[in-house]
């Protein structure tokens, strides 16, 4: 896969994600703002809570028709949404780094 192509879904899965946690927090997200991707979502910036974690694990496995390994729940690499981008990216189109 070309690099430029890489760059579109990396995008698009940011994107999307972002959307998704818009829905369960009704706060609009800078998809441009590294620092906010970064941030933990259960930290005060996003305030979730663990009930949220699991809606957000499930829109995101039904969204992007993929299922989360259970040792990236376990791990802690379900955090943030650069984390959860990542993921995403690995488990659907086979992309190792974001």
């Amino acid at each position: 896969m070309s690099a430029k192509k890489n760059q579109d879904l990396i995008i698009t899965t940011v994107k999307n994600l972002c959307k998704i946690v818009e829905k369960i927090t009704n706060y609009a997200i800078d998809y441009n703002c590294e620092e906010i991707l970064n941030q933990n979502l259960l930290g005060p910036h996003f305030g979730f809570k663990a009930r949220h974690l699991l809606y957000l694990l499930l829109e995101v496995e039904k969204e992007f028709d993929i299922k989360i390994p259970e040792t990236d729940i376990c791990l802690g690499n379900f955090d943030t949404i650069n984390n959860i981008c990542k993921i995403i990216l690995r488990e659907k189109y086979k992309i190792k780094s974001a």
